[in-house]
């Protein structure tokens, strides 16, 4: 018999998701009859921590039910047990403001055809990133994601999203911000560091992605595979106020052109060091200040819907 554990974010799209349970229970029923446990989060961490504990009682599926937020806590959770039980699998119902893991993924809308996708796909392993940096209080801090993780501009626009309603949407929030810090954010000097690369530049920010959008739909690592065993960086150059502005809005439109200002490559890790007050966010969550080292770690989840 499965053992099915959904994780439900009743604060998803600014509330919203209280109301979904309604819709929800129905379906979990009729998929899993009365072989599922339904667990909601009420404070920030509980998707880790509610993770752990469904893993650790040998859950053979957990749903995460939520944004991109919730995904990044289920995932953590999961790993955090991945000793005791190897074998658990991850479904996603997205329900989030941005939802850019699932435009990653290509899940459908309805809640019905994404409990379907999770019931009659095989699971296919996927990498995840792997961040270590400093927490806001100075200490050392290990985070894995699942979609990207963002260095200087994105982090501050994640730090000031989170920090007001998201009544609009993830993408007309995220897009209002980015704008507004297109004017105003000042470069900086980071140091990187790759297997095959050392040097200091003057940069807007840095991106590694493990899929392809973020941002509410911007296609920052449009390369970037699930699967490849490699992390996919983007280096985004000190650049005029016009400069910002056309290549913002190409990256938006998903069509990224070759650009002396946006360097890409691909590696399995990479150091990153600054001497300036610089934020780090992943998933869409803020976690920490460099200095930082991201990796991967290959083929480190099962998850449904590819």
């Amino acid at each position: 018999m499965e053992k099915v554990y959904v994780i439900l974010n009743p604060a998803a799209r600014a509330g919203n998701g209280k109301r979904l349970k309604a819709k929800l229970i129905p379906l979990l029923e009729h998929y899993y009859e009365n072989n599922f446990k339904l667990l909601e989060t009420t404070q920030p961490g509980d998707g880790i921590r509610l993770s752990k504990i469904a893993a650790e009682n040998n859950a053979s599926l957990i749903i995460a039910v939520g944004g991109d937020g919730t995904i990044h806590e289920v995932v953590n959770g999961l790993i955090a047990s991945s000793q005791l039980n190897e074998s658990c699998r991850l479904g996603i119902i997205n329900y989030g403001s941005g939802g850019d893991f699932s435009k990653t993924i290509k899940l459908p809308k309805g809640l019905k055809d994404q409990l379907e996708l999770i019931n009659s796909t095989l699971p296919q392993s996927i990498d995840l990133g792997l961040l270590e940096c400093l927490d806001p209080d100075g200490n050392s801090i290990r985070r894995f994601f699942i979609n990207e993780c963002q260095i200087g501009i994105g982090g501050a626009v994640v730090s000031k999203v989170n920090n007001t309603h998201k009544f609009f949407g993830g993408t007309v929030a995220f897009t209002l911000v980015a704008l507004s810090h297109l004017f105003h954010y000042f470069s900086r000097n980071y140091q990187i560091r790759t297997i095959d690369l050392d040097q200091t530049n003057l940069l807007l920010g840095i991106v590694a992605g493990n899929g392809k959008y973020c941002g509410g739909g911007m296609q920052l690592t449009p390369d970037a595979r699930l699967n490849d065993g490699l992390i996919d960086i983007l280096l985004i150059h000190k650049m005029n106020i016009l400069n910002r502005l056309i290549k913002f809005s190409k990256i938006f439109s998903g069509n990224p052109v070759p650009s002396k200002f946006l360097t890409r490559f691909k590696t399995s890790q990479i150091a990153i060091h600054t001497n300036s007050d610089s934020w780090i966010e992943a998933d869409g969550e803020l976690i920490g200040k460099p200095p930082c080292k991201i990796s991967v770690r290959p083929n480190a989840v099962k998850i449904h819907g590819l």
